[in-house]
């Protein structure tokens, strides 16, 4: 899996051994990757990725975080609970010279602690498909002070994933099996 576009173009990324963890996480394939941020810099809300603060839930390997500072983020917190996933990120980000303008934690998603920094206007979530999580990373996130208002949620799904209360769907597309969805935060 390689970055790809921006100043990181190109990158390999560190990715879990097919053979031996085959469980453990499933990347975004390169041709949804490069979709979704065609949308998210040409897209119906506007280039949402230039200087915007990304929060990725759920990171696995941080190849969504990476590809928006790679694309002109200014920063980006990554959320691994999985200590094998959370060790090929910190390693990628390394491999990138991205570490200083990410902060890197070893916590569950779905029950952040309060943020102490600052709040993130772009939130990427993609949860195992199977476990349902996408509401829960959600209110997790709102609880912790994590969001901004009117943040724009990119979440990535194995079906179509219905608004709630606290966000509105703003664009959908269909690739295959997977579901990539915008949503915005709405006023809390």
């Amino acid at each position: 899996m390689r970055i790809s576009a921006g100043k990181f173009k190109g990158l390999k990324l560190h990715t879990p051994n097919p053979q031996k963890d085959k469980k453990t996480l499933r990347p975004t394939s390169g041709r949804i990757r490069e979709s979704m941020f065609d949308i998210l810099t040409h897209g119906p809300l506007g280039n949402l990725i230039a200087d915007s603060s990304v929060l990725d839930l759920f990171a696995g390997t941080g190849a969504l975080g990476m590809e928006a500072l790679s694309r002109g983020a200014n920063s980006a917190t990554f959320i691994e609970k999985n200590k094998y996933n959370f060790s090929l990120l910190e390693r990628n980000l390394f491999k990138a010279q991205a570490i200083d303008y990410s902060r890197v934690l070893h916590a569950d998603a779905t029950r952040l602690p309060p943020n102490k920094g600052y709040s993130h206007d772009l939130v990427f979530l993609d949860p195992p498909y199977r476990e349902n999580l996408i509401e829960d990373g959600i209110q997790s996130a709102l609880n912790g002070g994590w969001l901004a208002n009117e943040c724009v949620l990119v979440i990535e799904s194995g079906a179509p994933v219905p608004s709630s209360s606290h966000w509105s769907e703003q664009f959908a597309r269909r690739y295959g099996t997977t579901y990539i969805t915008l949503g915005v935060i709405e006023h809390y």
